[in-house]
């Protein structure tokens, strides 16, 4: 094998990982946009907590009726749901 042919043959090799890269791009998508929904506290005195668990610091409190936007649900297995929420 001659020179001119391994460099050719390194060539192409770095070509066709080249293309198998940039073809994956598109595969990769978009990140998921972010689904928010508005709502209002149902209680009166409802603790804003730092994390989904009565452990969290209590950042705040809900008042009845407060309006709220609602970023993500989690089902932690507890009776209630926990909520990250912009107040």
């Amino acid at each position: 094998m001659t020179l001119s042919s391994t460099r050719r043959r390194i060539t192409l090799l770095c070509c066709a990982a080249l293309l198998v890269l940039i073809g994956s791009l598109p595969a990769a998508g978009e990140p998921e946009a972010l689904q928010v929904m508005v709502g209002q506290s149902s209680g009166q005195n409802v603790r804003v907590r730092s994390l989904p668990s009565t452990k969290g610091e209590i950042l705040g409190a809900l008042g009845s009726g407060d309006t709220i936007i609602v970023a993500e649900r989690r089902d932690t297995g507890e009776t209630h749901p926990w909520y990250r929420i912009i107040y």
